[in-house]
This record gives structure tokens, C-alpha cells and sequence, in this order.
């Protein structure tokens, strides 16, 4: 029987429960494109989506605003799922009280540059869906209001996971933007294939095996017929490997902060592996549709969000659980944040909408975090949502993390969406690491003196310093 319990992966205490077991509490939390249906928007830069978006509903008109009464403009991209999401979230928050009107500026052509660029030039609307990625440099840069003291006044911060004052904050955990829910990355296994083969899925952090023990297993599921491969053994996003490098001890960063580190034995080695399994024809292969492979019966491991549960055809039996073991065990989230820009002319009013989105009403059923819930958006970060009978056991009492508390959270990933090169062969992993990476980063970091004596709240940038890095988009050709 296939596990199609919602949020399951969420719930499932036997997943999560090493992870506290272990004494490794890390979450390793980094940008990543947003799930596929019902979770819209790429990240910066865009990935090919796996499967179209729905298409999403025109922006409205303006409502009308009645005497006393404020307008807050809220924007987000989204599809048809996460806009009727957001739809419910704003309708729930008009009815809860009668000063404060929003303006639905829903838009489906945004993306992460084009919305930090909307902030940076102060068209952006009162409460604006941010890239997590980007909470940092906004927040050093002044371009976000800060929370703290609205938070403080309004919340408690015992109700709610403790990494949210840890990831996808400003200098000194500064709450830049507002990360109400993170989606955590899985594996899912196609449970007929792992028969066919002999084995069982490594369904919690007890039975995973290390990265060794995961290629013997990819060994037996994949199928060949001469060079031809029939059945593939895995996919995961080339965005998701610094989550197995972190695992197999690669710290990311020097002590002080002043650089990046990655070219380790242990990067290396982490990245020989998995360079080997496009060239053992393991990995499905850049091209390919890996959900339609799934679907198919053709792919036996995909890692992905979630909510990949609703991309999967009926019929399919699976099941889900953790990657492999290393050094340090650990779950890869992505954030869904909300920020209000400095520009803001309704700052307060601002306020009272993304407070509505971070909690949830007495008696449960109304709030951002119940509708956040109700369609697996991620794990509400108010531990009562999440706790509920939809999340049993969330993954987020965890820990903080590497991703970056600096200035390098800007372009962080960019050097993993570069990664096929590796894959294809044409770059070795250590000149990889050495030259697209750790060059690339600690060039970001030295370019504005940066050292982790400075992660202090009230620091800021020049806004120059900003547009430096965020026009980076690309680290520079080879020569």
C-alpha cells in the first residue's frame, strides 16, 4: 500500500527521531526551488520545473477601501494551488477584523531577482514573498524592515521552532523577514522496484547506510541491457549536494568566515562518488524527466520536497525516508519567507497581516499557519500547527546550520546549479570545488571584508555592496 498520508514525511517520528537521537542536530537549510504542485516559485536563478504550473488566476482590482480603513498590498508568484492557498490566508484575515483591507497583487511571472529588484527600487508591495536566500544581504543592506520588536510585543518565541530565529534571519539572528513554514527534503522509494531487487528501502536513519552502502544499493536497482539503461537508481537536485557534503564533514566555511572551504578529502571524495554514478549510469541523466521516470516505473529513488506525494501517479506504491549517513545527519529545508520592505508606507498595518500568517486562531481552524498546513505548504514554524493531527513530529526542533549567516547567502547556491559539469565529466570534482566554489564564495566575502566578527545585529552594508553581489550571477568563465 502506498504511503499517501498527508505530510507523512513531516509525521513520520521514525524519520526525524535519529536525528535528535544522534546528538547531530543540524538542519542544513538552503534555498531551493520551490515544490512542484500544489508549492510554486523558482528560485534564483529559475530551474527547469519538472512539471508546468498550473496556471494562475489575473490579478484583481484593488479592493475598495471604506472610511478608517488601511490598504496592504501582498505579492506573491504562485500557482493555482498556493494563490487559492494565499486567497484563504487574506480572506480569513478580512473577516477577523474590519481596518485593514489588502491588495491581492498575485503574479505569476515573478521571480527572485525581479522581486529583490522591485525591493531595492521601492515598488515592492507592503508584505512581499522574499527569497530565502536573500534574507541576509536585504537585512544588511536596509531594504527590510526588521521584526524583532513587533515580534516581541505580539508573539512568544517559545511558541514557536527555534530555528526559525536561526535560519534566514539578519546579522545576529535579526528577524529581517518573517519564515513562517520550511519544506524538508526526502527520499522516495518506488517500493515494487525494491522488491524486484531483493532489498528494503532505508526508511529511517537506523537502516540508512552510509554512501557506500547507498551505491551498492543503486548497484542492484539499476537495470541495464548493454550500454542501454532500463530502470535508473537516482535522482536528486544538483542544488541538494551540499547536504551530502556537510554530512560526509565538509564545514563550508573557515572559522573566522573569511572564506569558503570545500576542496576537503572528504569533499572530494563525496563528490568522486557521485560523479561516478552518472558515469555507472545510476543517476538519471541531465535531460531526462525524473517525475515522469518515477511514474513509470523507471526511477527507483527520487529525492525530492514533500509534497512530490501529489505528483505521483495512482498505482505507484512507495514510501519515504532519509538519504544516506555520514559524519553528521542532517535534512536539507527550504524557506518560505515574507518580508515587509523599508519602503513600506503601512508598516503596522503591514505587520498585522504577517502576524495573521504566522499564527493561527484559539480554536485552530483559522490563521496562515492552519492553511500553510493544509496543503503541505511546509512545516509551520508555530509549533501548535505543526504539532496538530496533520504534523505529527516535525523535523525542525533541530538545530542551525552552515548556510550562511553572511553576505554569501546572496549566491550561495550559485555554484551548485553549475554542477553539470561534474556530472557530465568535464570538470573534475576537485578543481570543482576549488575553483567554481571556494574561489567564487570567498572572492564575495573578501570583496566586502567580511569576517564572522561582524554577524552582530544592527550590522549593515552600502547598498553598493548589495548590488555587487546580487549582479553577480555567474561566477567568471575559466580562462
Amino acid at each position: 500500500m502506498a504511503v499517501r498520508v498527508r505530510a507523512s514525511v513531516f509525521g513520520r517520528r521514525r524519520l526525524l527521531a535519529g536525528l535528535v537521537a544522534a546528538g547531530a542536530g543540524v538542519v542544513l537549510s538552503a534555498c531551493a526551488p520551490a515544490a512542484p504542485t500544489p508549492t510554486p516559485a523558482p528560485a534564483q536563478p529559475a530551474k527547469p520545473a519538472e512539471k508546468p504550473a498550473q496556471p494562475a488566476k489575473p490579478a484583481a482590482a484593488p479592493p475598495k477601501v471604506g472610511a478608517g480603513q488601511v490598504l496592504v498590498s501582498f505579492s506573491s508568484q504562485g500557482n493555482k494551488d498556493e494563490l487559492d492557498m494565499f486567497d484563504r490566508i487574506i480572506d480569513g484575515f478580512e473577516q477577523s477584523q474590519n481596518k485593514i483591507r489588502v491588495d491581492r497583487r498575485y503574479d505569476p511571472t515573478l521571480s527572485w531577482p525581479k522581486i529583490i529588484n522591485m525591493i531595492r527600487s521601492g515598488v515592492a508591495a507592503d508584505v512581499q514573498r522574499t527569497d530565502d536566500d536573500s534574507i541576509y544581504m536585504l537585512t544588511v543592506a536596509g531594504m527590510m524592515t526588521t521584526l524583532d520588536d513587533y515580534f516581541r510585543r505580539d508573539l512568544k518565541r517559545e511558541d514557536y521552532f527555534d530555528s526559525m530565529f536561526k535560519l534566514r534571519v539578519g546579522p545576529g539572528g535579526e528577524l529581517g523577514g518573517a519564515y513562517v513554514a520550511s519544506a524538508p527534503i526526502v527520499a522516495f522509494f518506488n517500493l515494487d522496484l525494491f522488491e524486484k531487487a531483493g532489498i528494503k528501502p532505508p526508511t529511517d536513519w537506523d537502516t540508512a547506510p552510509n554512501m557506500a552502502g547507498w551505491e551498492e544499493m543503486l548497484a542492484k536497482l539499476t537495470k541495464k541491457s548493454g550500454d542501454r539503461v532500463e530502470v535508473y537508481g537516482f535522482h536528486a537536485p544538483d542544488w541538494w549536494i551540499p547536504t551530502a557534503l556537510y554530512n560526509a564533514g565538509v564545514d563550508f566555511w573557515s572559522p573566522d568566515e573569511t572564506r569558503a572551504v570545500f576542496a576537503t578529502p572528504e569533499g572530494i571524495e563525496t563528490l568522486t562518488r557521485w560523479q561516478s554514478w552518472f558515469k555507472k549510469g545510476y543517476f538519471v541523466p541531465p535531460g531526462e524527466n525524473p517525475t515522469q521516470l518515477f511514474n513509470s516505473g523507471l526511477l527507483a529513488i527520487k529525492v525530492d520536497y514533500p509534497n512530490f506525494t501529489y505528483q505521483i501517479k495512482k498505482g505507484i506504491r512507495f514510501d519515504i525516508g532519509p538519504t544516506w549517513k555520514g559524519k553528521r545527519l542532517t535534512v536539507f529545508h527550504a524557506g518560505r519567507n515574507f518580508c515587509i520592505p523599508h519602503h513600506s508606507k503601512v508598516k503596522d498595518e503591514a505587520w498585522e497581516l504577517l502576524k495573521w500568517m504566522w499564527t493561527q486562531t484559539p480554536d485552530g481552524k483559522a490563521g496562515g499557519q492552519v492553511e500553510i498546513a493544509r496543503i503541505d505548504w511546509g512545516v509551520p514554524m508555530l509549533k501548535k500547527a505543526a504539532e496538530g493531527p496533520v504534523f505529527l513530529d516535525p523535523a525542525m526542533e533541530i538545530g542551525s546550520t552552515p548556510f550562511p549567516n553572511n553576505p554569501a547567502s546572496e549566491v550561495f547556491m550559485i555554484p551548485w546549479r553549475r554542477l553539470s559539469a561534474v556530472n557530465t565529466g568535464k570538470m573534475s570534482p576537485e578543481e570543482y570545488l576549488k575553483k567554481e566554489t571556494e574561489e567564487f564564495l570567498t572572492r564575495v566575502l573578501q570583496d566586502i571584508g567580511w569576517s564572522k566578527s561582524k554577524d552582530v545585529r544592527g550590522f549593515r552594508l552600502e547598498a553598493s555592496a548589495f548590488e555587487k553581489i546580487h549582479q553577480e550571477e555567474e561566477p567568471p568563465a575559466k580562462k
